[in-house]
């Protein structure tokens, strides 16, 4: 793993999700991950990153504090590898949504796991 407070990218930080995985020497990822999105809070973009050590099918999907899906960012067949996917805070039909709280939910193979994000308007 990287150290956050030095790991730079051509003299600048990476961005936050690139330091917490592992990669092999063909800089594939050594697990599955659901990273923090980022910027948390945010309004009205946000970035969400995951890792694939293996190609899968992946289901990404965004869920409201009563466990409703609001969106699917992500459903299909993936190759291995870091990905980032970009929500714009609207829900499947484009309709914005309300500020609140949200969560990132993320199934690939045995691997789930959800992140909690918060849209401030």
């Amino acid at each position: 793993m990287f150290d956050k407070a030095t790991a730079r990218s051509g003299g600048e930080p990476v961005a936050e999700w690139e330091w917490l995985f592992e990669e092999d020497e063909a800089g594939v990822p050594s697990a599955y991950g659901l990273m923090q999105n980022y910027p948390n809070p945010f309004n009205p973009t946000t970035t969400i990153a995951y890792t694939l050590p293996a190609s899968s099918r992946v289901r990404l999907s965004v869920y409201d504090v009563l466990g409703r899906e609001v969106h699917r960012l992500v459903d299909g067949f993936e190759l291995e590898g870091a990905k980032t996917v970009a929500w714009d805070a609207r829900d499947a039909v484009g309709r914005a949504l309300p500020s609140g709280t949200y969560f990132s939910r993320m199934v690939a193979g045995d691997f789930t796991f959800t992140r909690q994000m918060l849209l401030l308007r």
